[in-house]
């Protein structure tokens, strides 16, 4: 919802602070927008920016002519919008802004079902070792077990190369700037994967701890990847990214001691959001809980039950 919040806050600013370049400013939004498929509330803001124009012009008169694409106008601070909102028109958003996303992630599900492939979306920061946790996972599977990959990245094939160099089949999905993978682009990348052939999908999300936990793909399972050397504060400051979760693997376990990782604050701050999913401590590198993991997901897949 933080994209959201923020073409909020951008084009309540447009209101609240008269620019003669607002129609350009719109049509920047609108393109914006409609590329991360939310056109419902650029749409409805728009119409309301337009209606109360006039009003405005009465009581500030121009200012800024330069913006910090696509959220935030540069060099001033906006007036606070209580001071409007008396005299400001109400126009209510009734239609859920990631409906058009949730509608695709069902539909992407219902092929998933058709083909029968279990998908995993798994979702990091940038270098807690998604890509290490889908070769040592892969590494692992029973050979009944056949794994594809969609990569998710903002540039670059680095990662897909890593996995297809395990003949593993991987399509790479490039972001241009995109802070998640969304569902729409999932059911573009899948017609490039043997389907057929796979059993397991590995999601790899773009790293973020953020974004990603809120656009549904149609993925079976959530998987969050923390790692030791991001620090063990953090189910406390991303707390949305770990409510998400279905299950989390801390990994990099070999350097609990170099960074003097407190696993039980850790495992607290998990449970104050979310105690039902399962913690899996791990090492990709030396191997260390790879096994169980490996272990609870034939299990999982083997109970998997269409939602």
């Amino acid at each position: 919802m933080d994209v959201a919040y923020g073409m909020i806050h951008w084009m309540t600013a447009c209101v609240v602070e008269r620019t003669r370049r607002f129609d350009d400013h719109v049509s920047i939004f609108k393109s914006y927008a409609i590329n991360q498929y939310l056109p419902t509330i650029v749409t409805k803001y728009a119409e309301c920016v337009h209606a109360s124009i006039s009003f405005l012009a009465a009581v500030r008169g121009s200012c800024y002519t330069s913006v910090q694409y696509p959220f935030r106008p540069v060099g001033f601070a906006p007036r606070p919008l209580f001071l409007l909102l008396s005299t400001m028109p109400t126009i209510p958003v009734i239609q859920n802004i990631l409906s058009a996303n949730d509608q695709v992630a069902l539909e992407n599900r219902e092929r998933f079902f058709e083909k029968g492939v279990f998908a995993l979306n798994l979702m990091a920061s940038p270098g807690a070792g998604k890509t290490s946790v889908i070769l040592a996972t892969s590494e692992r599977l029973s050979p009944s077990l056949r794994a594809g990959v969609i990569e998710g990245d903002l540039a670059s094939n680095i990662d897909a190369d890593k996995i297809a160099a395990r003949g593993i089949p991987v399509v790479q999905i490039n972001t241009g700037g995109g802070c998640h993978l969304d569902a729409p682009m999932i059911r573009a990348a899948l017609p490039n994967l043997p389907l057929d052939d796979i059993d397991l999908l590995f999601i790899e999300n773009v790293g973020n701890l953020v974004c990603p936990a809120n656009f549904q793909l149609g993925s079976h399972l959530n998987v969050v990847v923390a790692s030791v050397s991001e620090g063990h504060d953090k189910p406390y400051k991303y707390p949305g990214m770990f409510t998400a979760a279905d299950v989390v693997l801390l990994n990099k376990a070999d350097l609990i001691d170099v960074f003097e990782f407190d696993v039980d604050y850790f495992r607290r701050g998990l449970l104050m959001v979310n105690e039902s999913a399962p913690l899996f401590i791990l090492s990709c590198k030396t191997g260390e809980g790879v096994d169980e993991w490996v272990e609870w997901l034939h299990q999982t897949w083997h109970n998997r039950e269409r939602d």
